[in-house]
């Protein structure tokens, strides 16, 4: 899951190959990606290799498929009993989303195709550097410094002419026409502008009904007619999850509701890749152990701000809480493993890493 602490702009800027990379929590955890040693494998909830560690990277499966890369770092898919169904032979590729995903093959010239489950080739994008995962029937791609959108039959909907764009959430999404004064639109499936944002700098996905936005260096949140319903006043956002969106100010974290109120306080210390939403209920947040912040645990909130697993891990790998589990790394041998919501542990700290995009 993609950070979108309003660094959710950077993930729009493709400077990557893994573009828009997924933000969304992820459900099937019936396999957990673990890394021990210098290679990943996967283990069940009980902490028992399902797949044996053979890898250089593992991702959680999507849609029944796994996206590896192997030693010598080529991409491919396995099944939930470790055989590629898609043979690593790609240089990447993103993870099936609606059936379909891409992939590139830089041997044999850069060619981006979009694959189905079983390997199959359904097209081919000519002339393109880059394309996302599908998100509501849509792609986004990149052709030279222009990001456009495709359907899944490989048709173009919205042609490559702006300069940055966002995935599609709820219907919508942002796109920025920086030949034309940097003007930022929403627009909806068909490539309709449905409002203009005047004077705003960036803006972010659409989640539960609303978007972050940044004018100058403050953001705030708007909904789906452009108003705007949280004034930009803070420093950093994360995405709106279970009603309630984290939010920072002056170094310090707290979370708001739809309306803008502050509900948990901001008293929670920053860091530069902190994650902080809610998820089945929970959150995990930093508490300082001492004046100086130099010696943090991590523990876990409810709704209300309730301290509901004492502040005790060194580490978290969000989205935490999935399905009642959490990954966190213990001390003291600063592992990863994995504990239920109320923080016992159901594997205990043995793993090098675990959840999202691990590697050696």
């Amino acid at each position: 899951m993609k950070k979108i602490v309003f660094m959710i702009i950077i993930a729009v800027l493709f400077s990557a190959c893994d573009l828009f990379a997924p933000s969304k929590l992820e459900e099937d955890i019936s396999l957990i990606p673990v890394q021990s040693g210098d290679k990943c494998g996967y283990i069940n909830r009980e902490g028992k290799y399902i797949i044996n560690p053979q890898f250089w990277s593992a991702r959680f499966f999507s849609e029944g498929l796994g996206k590896v890369e192997t030693m010598d770092e080529k991409t491919g898919y396995i099944d939930k009993k470790g055989n590629f169904v898609v043979p690593a032979q790609y240089s990447w590729g993103t993870d099936f989303s609606e059936g379909l995903a891409f992939v590139c093959d830089k041997d044999s010239g850069g060619r981006i195709l979009c694959i189905d489950k079983k390997g199959n080739t359904k097209f081919e994008l000519k002339n393109i550097d880059y394309a996302s995962s599908f998100s509501e029937g849509l792609a986004a791609f990149r052709k030279g410094d222009k990001v456009g959108f495709i359907d899944k039959k490989g048709n173009l909907v919205v042609p490559a002419q702006y300069s940055w764009g966002t995935d599609f959430s709820e219907g919508l999404a942002f796109v920025c026409d920086k030949d034309s004064g940097g003007r930022i639109l929403c627009i909806d499936k068909k490539g309709n502008t449905k409002f203009e944002l005047r004077n705003i700098d960036y803006a972010g996905s659409f989640s539960e009904g609303l978007a972050p936005i940044r004018k100058g260096d403050k953001i705030g949140f708007i909904d789906k007619t452009g108003k705007i319903i949280v004034k930009p006043q803070f420093d950093r956002v994360e995405d709106f999850q279970e009603g309630l969106a984290a939010v920072c100010k002056n170094a310090k974290w707290g979370f708001i509701n739809k309306k803008g109120e502050i509900v948990i306080n901001l008293k929670f210390h920053d860091y530069e890749f902190i994650h902080l939403s809610f998820h089945n209920g929970l959150a995990a947040v930093p508490f300082c152990q001492d004046k100086q912040c130099e010696d943090v645990k991590w523990g876990f909130i409810d709704k209300k701000g309730n301290l509901v697993i004492n502040p005790q891990f060194v580490g978290g790998q969000p989205p935490f809480f999935v399905d009642g589990i959490a990954f966190v790394m213990g001390l003291p041998e600063r592992k990863w493993g994995i504990i239920d919501k109320k923080g016992k542990y159901l594997v205990k700290p043995q793993f090098n890493g675990i959840g999202h995009d691990i590697y050696y």
